[in-house]
């Protein structure tokens, strides 16, 4: 089933298989990329559930060192 999601237009995938027990996922109608996923089953401990949803995109090197430096910036190291 196609609609949008994410302001992207997207198809709606039910999950299932072991750890699943339900759920959606939505790849993109143009290129496939993963544009919201909600599953029942928790990811870490103590979580309930599980949510993912793209923000935005950026490839290559540099983007993933970008990525990561924001992620720790004000860590214990810093």
């Amino acid at each position: 089933m196609a609609g949008r999601r994410a302001g992207t237009r997207a198809h709606r995938h039910v999950l299932s298989g072991a750890g699943f027990n339900g759920g959606q996922m939505w790849p993109g109608a143009r290129g496939g990329a993963v544009v919201d996923v909600i599953a029942p089953a928790p990811r870490h401990p103590g979580y309930k559930d599980f949510r993912l949803i793209l923000t935005g995109r950026s490839q290559g090197a540099d983007a993933w060192s970008d990525l990561l430096t924001q992620h720790w910036a004000g860590g214990p190291e810093n």
